[in-house]
């Protein structure tokens, strides 16, 4: 009797507009596995729940994160939460130090040992990417993670001055990683079990298809051509045979993690940056 209620997430994909005046690797299509995990972080999220983005490089998962952070931000009449975003990137040097002052520069003092989100923000959504990056130190401990595990844990961290206790209010911390290798170190139970895990699935060949087409499709649009250079939009030449060539490209490479789908991208970068007069 419930039926009625649920809908296909091919049904709810939004349109993807095209802006021409934005950069190639701007360009956001939306997916059905990207609007799947979009909502489901954004209901976590909402709740005050933190979650761990996972998957192999190119998957998305850092334009996921950000551009749901930017939506959060708008006002409630618009859809968002009125919440404050912070997006913050870990690497090899990562210290905790420098993460716990842009932490703490982000919010605002509510009392002498409270912090919280700016006035008028009904809360914090920090998202830190690479989470497993900073190298680990000798007796094994990664210490930005900690600092981030003791947040979420205790819901504040101590200041470093005065080695006060600071309380840190109505804030969500999300994660995004790729699996471990190539600099990357595998995280302890201790800090992801606080997380609800989403791990972020290669694109499959239908997403490939409406990435591809959506892109070639807007630029032609944008610039008036017609006819069989308009067809080049659709069907085998930029759907199927784009999920070929990125297959191809993924199966030749020494390292398929970190292809993806930058090489086919910049395979048809010219051709949405050509001029009209140059393809005629």
């Amino acid at each position: 009797m419930f039926a009625t209620d649920y809908k296909l997430w091919n049904d709810v994909v939004p349109d993807f507009v095209y802006d021409e005046k934005a950069k190639f690797f701007d360009l956001v299509v939306p997916t059905v596995d990207g609007t799947c995990y979009s909502y489901l972080m954004e209901m976590m999220v909402r709740d005050r729940k933190s979650v761990y983005l996972t998957g192999v490089t190119g998957t998305g998962k850092s334009v996921l994160a950000t551009t749901l952070v930017d939506s959060l931000q708008t006002s409630k009449e618009e859809g968002g939460a009125a919440c404050a975003g912070l997006v913050i990137n870990f690497s090899a040097k990562t210290s905790s130090n420098v993460i716990q002052g842009t932490i703490e520069d982000s919010l605002e003092r509510k009392t002498r040992t409270t912090l919280g989100p700016p006035r008028g923000q009904s809360g914090m959504m920090i998202f830190v990417d690479d989470v497993n990056m900073p190298e680990v130190e000798i007796y094994g401990a990664q210490p930005p993670i900690e600092l981030l595990r003791q947040l979420i844990d205790s819901n504040g961290f101590y200041e470093r001055e005065e080695w006060l206790w600071r309380t840190i209010e109505n804030t969500v911390v999300c994660v995004g990683a790729a699996p471990p290798g190539g600099g990357r170190s595998a995280v302890t139970q201790r800090f992801v079990r606080h997380f609800m895990v989403l791990c972020v699935p290669d694109p499959s060949d239908d997403g490939l298809q409406r990435i591809f087409e959506n892109i070639l499709t807007g630029f032609l649009t944008a610039g008036q051509f017609h006819g069989d250079i308009l067809d080049l939009s659709s069907g085998k030449y930029s759907s199927e045979r784009a999920a070929r060539e990125w297959s191809t490209v993924v199966d030749i490479s020494i390292k398929p993690p970190s292809f993806k789908l930058v090489p086919l991208s910049l395979a048809r970068f010219p051709l949405s940056k050509t001029p009209k007069h140059v393809i005629f």
